[in-house]
């Protein structure tokens, strides 16, 4: 019977870059408190699944039922609960999941074309990768399209995710290479991102079998060193492969605020001196630590306010106070309209707003066919978009660069 991997390609970029957070991670692993936000991923991914699979279509309105132990189901029964499961969440299918949802379904179809093959939540042996026996790891989809390989993973979430270099999508496309080469002649890899609330356009990354190889070599490098330190007991023998880096809060390690080479990242950033911030290749460096630094004292808060709000642990120096009131509501809206417009006559302009929907709500009637084909071109016409603002980001942003011309912000050229 298979098993959860300890080294799991959800994890890989952590555990690939940083050799000792899969034993920190055990070490200190905590309890998740259940998060709606979680939820919505778990029950987008089980609705975009049911749907590739023929199993239901998009139905807005319906409820997904998702368990404490992250299983979905439309209407389940208690025979189909396992022992200790629950439901945890309702979610319910909104306008924006159905959108999101029909866009990925429609993308993967549009992938996979009427020759391809396509494979739904297909689970691999992991473990000629990892090192883990039995260890396994679940793909959103599959597709094997001619001689090319596809492997597509839907994030729910809001944090951008790239396709290029993603440890996750390599170990999957290895895995799937292994399962289907018997069935199939693969030459080509295409990795695939589908972030529906980032970007309508997924994120794409095509490799050679070879170059899928190669960088496998080197996780199985990285998998042999996590998997030895799985059972050191010291942190100090830790410590000495513990890795701090954007990997460390952009994956969500558990670890985060237990590690000391975090801890001592953030002792040296605090002790920076700040006239050296006027060179340019130091405040570059500095720049770079900033957000790793950051989410270590993120790490730290969210665990202050779990001892304190959660666990009622009295820690020195911290206490519990009533947070800011939130904003005033009616309690009855239905009462309030009777109450102002019936009782006390006062006009319509008093009680109720009337503005235009924006653009983005007019669509959604369009897409509901609210709106027809030869008004909608005509709505198109009277929109406009502001420019965005000049930011900063990191040089590998796949965005092109600006070369901005001496102090003022107004001058500036798009470098190719």
């Amino acid at each position: 019977m298979a098993k959860h991997a300890i080294l799991s390609p959800s994890g890989s970029e952590k555990w690939v870059n940083c050799a000792g957070s899969a034993r920190m991670e055990q070490i200190f692993k905590k309890e998740e408190t259940p998060s709606r936000y979680a939820a919505e991923g778990t029950a987008a991914h089980f609705l975009a699944s049911e749907i590739l699979s023929g199993n239901v279509l998009i139905a807005r309105g319906a409820v997904i039922e998702v368990t404490n132990k992250g299983r979905c189901f439309f209407d389940s029964t208690e025979q189909e609960l396992e022992e200790a499961e629950q439901i945890e969440f309702m979610i319910e299918v909104d306008d924006e999941m159905k959108e999101h949802i029909d866009g990925y379904v429609g993308k993967i179809l549009e992938f996979k074309g009427p020759e391809g093959f396509l494979d739904v939540e297909q689970r691999f042996d992991i473990s000629e990768i990892t090192g883990e026996s039995e260890a396994e790891g679940t793909s959103d989809a599959v597709i094997v399209r001619g001689t090319e390989l596809q492997v597509h993973d839907l994030k729910y979430g809001r944090k951008e995710v790239r396709a290029i270099e993603n440890k996750q999508l390599i170990l999957y496309a290895f895995a799937a290479l292994l399962y289907y080469r018997a069935m199939y002649e693969i030459d080509s890899i295409l990795l695939v991102i589908h972030q529906p609330r980032v970007n309508s356009e997924p994120d794409v990354w095509q490799i050679t079998v070879d170059e899928l190889v190669e960088r496998i070599e080197s996780i199985k490098i990285a998998a042999e060193v996590s998997r030895s330190l799985l059972s050191v007991e010291q942190i100090a023998e830790i410590e000495l492969y513990l890795t701090p880096g954007e990997h460390c809060s952009r994956n969500y390690c558990k670890a985060q605020a237990f590690c000391p080479a975090l801890a001592t990242l953030a002792e040296e950033f605090n002790r920076t001196d700040i006239e050296s911030l006027e060179s340019i290749e130091l405040l570059s460096e500095h720049a770079k630590k900033a957000p790793i630094v950051s989410g270590w004292i993120d790490a730290v808060n969210a665990l202050l306010e779990k001892r304190i709000l959660e666990d009622g642990v009295e820690v020195p120096g911290f206490k519990a106070v009533q947070g800011k009131m939130g904003n005033r509501d009616w309690r009855d809206v239905k009462e309030v309209e009777q109450v102002l417009t019936q009782s006390m006559k006062l006009k319509h302009e008093v009680v109720y707003d009337r503005k235009v929907k924006s653009p983005t709500a007019l669509e959604k009637h369009f897409k509901a066919g609210d709106i027809g084909p030869k008004q909608w071109p005509k709505i198109v016409e009277m929109i406009t978009r502001a420019e965005g603002k000049l930011k900063v980001a990191p040089e590998d942003d796949p965005r092109p660069a600006i070369l901005v011309k001496g102090d003022h912000l107004a001058d500036f050229d798009v470098v190719e």
